[in-house]
């Protein structure tokens, strides 16, 4: 897995004492610099949904999810930022539990992010289907459903991970696979559910939400359609340095039947470059408040206690829709849902 690599190999003979030392000082700093942000943000978003909120929508329950997974994420950074580089002396127990811990939040990030950019498009293009969905038990399914997705995609990490040594000098996490075919199918699998597919539906949506913020021609679907430009943008540049190591080690392997020496300068790069990939995972869990306190401070001009609470109060379903113009050949209204 992408995560175990960049804990465990760091500390290899492969690479050179000083670039070692310099890796985990950046490594170090960058985690050191998303736990200052990302924990206050998103404890900042969660408070304000819960308790500056009366209503909360589809978008705005959403919103709690991830907030709430992105900071069950981050809560784990101390942990590796003291260990990175170094060995894990905190048992196999506790190394099982937070590797786990944060497949699972980054999975379910991802997933959330994706949802809230489909239901926006259903909003807009599908009134009848999105309005289907808007009952509690359905939206409860639906998120319960993400967060057992999440739960499955993160099981290799269960399946493959080796336990720390007795002695305590183990590294954490480090996965062993028994054939290459195993670990190829599993980057495969975490390339395609954590990138190919969210990013391919965040496009499809975000075109949509922009196609009909333009029709509704709103100030507030104006701001609608940055936001969610925002958000795409920030998900591809966090997320794809660490599935563009995952393609390399996929490449590597198959490479490695018949180009070996091609393969392993593969598989050096990656473990050059996979710290600062997994880092910038990590401080995709610390973006998205600082897109909502942006949004927020420009929508308001000027960003006080209450101004986060008023801009989220936005983003809840309008009491009044702006109906979208008729399509060619369709014989009902559209309703567009605003920020």
């Amino acid at each position: 897995m992408a995560f175990s690599n960049a804990t465990t190999t760091v500390g290899s003979s492969a690479l050179p004492a000083t670039f070692r030392a310099e890796v985990i000082l950046v490594f170090r700093l960058f985690l050191g610099v998303c736990f200052l942000v990302g924990i206050p943000g998103n404890a900042l978003v969660i408070w304000t949904i819960v308790a500056q909120l009366r209503q909360h929508s589809t978008t705005i329950r959403l919103l709690l999810h991830l907030a709430v997974a992105d900071l069950l994420a981050l809560l784990t950074l101390p942990l590796w930022i003291f260990v990175f580089g170094g060995h894990w002396v905190l048992g196999s127990g506790l190394c099982r539990l937070v590797t786990y811990l944060v497949y699972l939040c980054m999975y379910a990030s991802v997933f959330l992010i994706t949802l809230i950019s489909l239901h926006r498009c259903l909003a807009l293009r599908c009134p009848l289907a999105w309005q289907q969905w808007q009952r509690p038990k359905v939206v409860s399914g639906v998120v319960g459903a993400t967060w057992a997705l999440a739960a499955g995609c993160a099981g290799p990490v269960l399946v493959f991970l080796v336990p720390v040594e007795p002695s305590g000098q183990g590294r954490c996490p480090r996965q062993v696979y028994d054939s290459g075919a195993q670990r190829l199918a599993v980057n495969v699998t975490e390339t395609l559910f954590g990138f190919i597919f969210p990013l391919s539906i965040l496009l499809v949506c975000s075109t949509c939400v922009a196609r009909g913020v333009r029709q509704v021609r709103s100030p507030r679907g104006g701001r609608a359609e940055r936001l969610v430009a925002a958000v795409v943008v920030a998900f591809f540049v966090c997320w794809a340095p660490f599935h563009i190591c995952n393609l390399t080690v996929i490449s590597s392997l198959l490479l490695e039947p018949s180009a070996a020496a091609l393969a392993l300068s593969l598989q050096k790069a990656v473990e050059a470059h996979r710290p600062l990939a997994t880092a910038l995972a990590f401080f995709s869990s610390s973006l998205n408040p600082v897109l909502y306190a942006f949004f927020a401070c420009h929508f308001r001009k000027g960003l006080r206690a209450t101004q986060l609470a008023k801009f989220f109060g936005q983003m809840n379903e309008p009491r009044e829709e702006e109906p979208l113009p008729k399509s060619p050949g369709d014989g009902r209204l559209g309703t567009a849902t605003v920020m």
